[in-house]
């Protein structure tokens, strides 16, 4: 280990993070020590993908249910998301296109979300093939961690381009207890719902 990055203060955050995480998964019977799907459970379209079905056993004909219930478990954190981001008008800028939102985690209401998406999972196609299927979800890269995270996201007109109405979205997500960031980036309107759904319609 370097010594330089042992003792850098985000990194160690972000380990302690990633620990805490880790107890809580295997609390809820979610280990990180059971195998982990190789593809993801859903594509940039948010339709389930057959290779995580197959990797997971499970068969196609059980794809409907299956999708009907990412479908309204991303239904329901695009409601919460509108009902919890707060536009920032300190840090926003009408005059040059950028807005701020902030959306504070509801940590609990993420949790239960996944709960039980997992216990419908179980339901459906049995406890193995179900533990694999909520790997696959990749709930880190979705809404924010399905709630977990507070979220900054600043809407502002895409650099280097002709079209003055077309936006970009950058975006921050922050461990709530120690202000940690955990993830972020930059992405286009399309990218961007890709992860967050249509939580921000009003939004071009």
């Amino acid at each position: 280990m370097d010594p330089d990055l042992e003792n850098d203060p985000t990194y160690r955050a972000a380990i302690a993070y990633a620990e805490r995480k880790t107890r809580e998964a295997e609390e809820m019977g979610l280990s990180y020590h059971e195998p982990q799907a190789r593809h993801a459970l859903l594509s940039s379209d948010h339709r389930v993908t057959k290779a995580a079905l197959k990797e997971a056993g499970v068969p196609e004909s059980k794809e409907p249910e299956i999708q009907k219930l990412l479908d309204d478990v991303s239904k329901e954190m695009e409601r919460s998301i509108a009902v919890r981001a707060k536009l920032n008008e300190t840090k926003s800028d009408p005059a040059r296109g950028i807005a701020v939102y902030e959306i504070p985690a509801d940590r609990d209401r993420g949790d239960k979300i996944l709960e039980s998406l997992g216990q419908e999972f179980t339901r459906l196609t049995g406890p193995s093939s179900a533990k694999l299927l909520m790997s696959a979800l990749r709930p880190t890269q979705q809404f924010g961690w399905y709630g977990k995270l507070d979220v900054e996201v600043k809407f502002q007109p895409q650099p280097d381009t002709i079209q003055a109405d077309k936006l970009e979205a950058v975006f921050t997500c922050r461990d709530p207890e120690t202000g940690t960031v955990i993830l972020g980036g930059s992405s286009d309107m399309d990218h961007f719902r890709e992860s967050f759904g249509d939580s921000f319609k009003t939004i071009r």
